[in-house]
């Protein structure tokens, strides 16, 4: 139940470094803290029991005050310090382009806070045991008494009389097949109506053609232009005396003709 402070680093026995609930070899970086790479730091003697870790509480006060004794390690912590701030903008800049801002909105400790909380997350997640439940082979005889599974009869052919909470796989499928089916024929109903509007619309186009084609042939019929309008069987009846067209004559001057012909008569 002790809670280990954000910002400390602890350089633990065998070079192994612990921060927060993380253990990390020697020369790894995480964070703001930096690993030492430096032998007086680590203690190489034998842990004797796994459950028991001697750490030397260090603070980045007195990181600094130990690089004074030390310029060469130092130097080499500057050195990772700068690659490790650039690995860091990079990665903030990645994440604030993932969710569709800018870095300049960010403040880079919060963005690397956030991250560590997920990355912690997701090992968590990832180091729980698959199993679930009581271990029945180291069962505890005098301990308080275990609570008595589950009746795995199905509770529609049990002695229960109480029907039970949920509906059962089958009746949920059914009732999905039915709805699904309902909609089926209620979009063949809409498929049928939009069919039929458009055959009638079609119809009434028809119609309304023949008619104009009717009313055509009755005009050219009581002015004489069957060679105009080779359309019904008037004008195979009246074959012989249609007139031929001469070519280089237009539609116009011949309908003018005709027209003039017919008022002098």
């Amino acid at each position: 139940g002790e809670r280990i402070p954000f910002g400390c680093l602890y350089i633990v026995r065998k070079g192994l470094a612990a921060r927060r609930w993380r253990i990390y070899p020697l020369g790894r970086a995480w964070g703001e803290d930096i690993l030492l790479n430096n032998q007086e730091l680590i203690d190489h003697r034998q842990a004797v029991a796994l459950t028991y870790v001697e750490t030397h509480h260090l603070t980045r006060a007195d990181f600094d005050d130990v690089g004074q004794f030390f310029p060469v390690h130092v130097g080499r912590i500057r050195r990772h310090v700068r690659m490790h701030l650039l690995m860091q903008r990079v990665v903030i800049t990645e994440y604030c382009r993932s969710i569709g801002r800018t870095p300049k909105s960010f403040d880079p400790r919060s963005v690397a806070t956030k991250l560590v909380f997920a990355e912690g997350v997701r090992h968590t997640m990832a180091t729980q045991d698959d199993g679930i439940g009581v271990d029945d082979t180291n069962v505890d005889t005098n301990g308080p008494a275990r609570q008595q599974p589950m009746n795995k009869l199905s509770p529609w052919k049990g002695l229960s009389s109480s029907p039970p909470e949920s509906a059962p796989p089958q009746l949920l499928i059914d009732r999905a097949g039915a709805d699904n089916q309902s909609a089926n024929e209620s979009a063949n109903v809409a498929s049928d109506h939009d069919h039929a509007s458009r055959d009638a619309k079609l119809d009434a186009i028809i119609d309304s053609l023949r008619a104009q084609q009717m009313q055509i042939e009755k005009i050219s019929a009581h002015l004489g232009l069957y060679h105009i309008f080779p359309v019904s069987a008037a004008g195979a009846d009246r074959e012989d005396q249609q007139v031929q067209i001469d070519n280089s004559s237009s539609w116009s001057e011949v309908v003018g003709e005709r027209l003039l012909g017919n008022s002098r008569v």
